[in-house]
């Protein structure tokens, strides 16, 4: 394995800010449930004017667990987690998260990683 020596700064938001993914590149990540359930809507202002509708859904569709799939030449990917259930069965799976995240780093200086979860406060209803 190659480590990298070069200086990484991560930063934490809630919510989506309006970006270009040919000067930005953006990677969704998450489970395919949670990726279906967003909306054009939800993740348009990080794909436009470069991915289309119609390009996000194809790439919902046919994203494979574990797999990347491109949406815009190395500028908009999207990483779907493997299912919970496996031949290890290990819940954690974080493995499968960083090997993504790998897969998916570009050569930009700045790069958003954008993880799709759900929150377990809105499904019990104490929001």
């Amino acid at each position: 394995r190659r480590m990298s020596h070069s200086p990484v700064s991560i930063k934490f938001k809630w919510g989506l800010s309006a970006s270009d993914p040919e000067q930005k590149p953006v990677l969704f990540v998450g489970q395919a449930a949670h990726l279906s359930a967003l909306t054009w809507q939800d993740v348009r202002c990080k794909l436009e004017p470069k991915v289309s509708e119609e390009a996000w859904r194809r790439g919902i569709n046919v994203a494979s667990p574990g797999e990347l799939c491109e949406l815009w030449p190395r500028a908009a990917s999207l990483g779907v987690l493997p299912p919970r259930r496996s031949r290890h069965a290990a819940p954690a799976r974080s493995h499968a998260l960083s090997k993504l995240v790998r897969s998916g780093l570009r050569s930009s200086a700045d790069e958003f990683v954008v993880v799709s979860f759900k929150l377990l406060a809105v499904i019990n209803n104490q929001i």
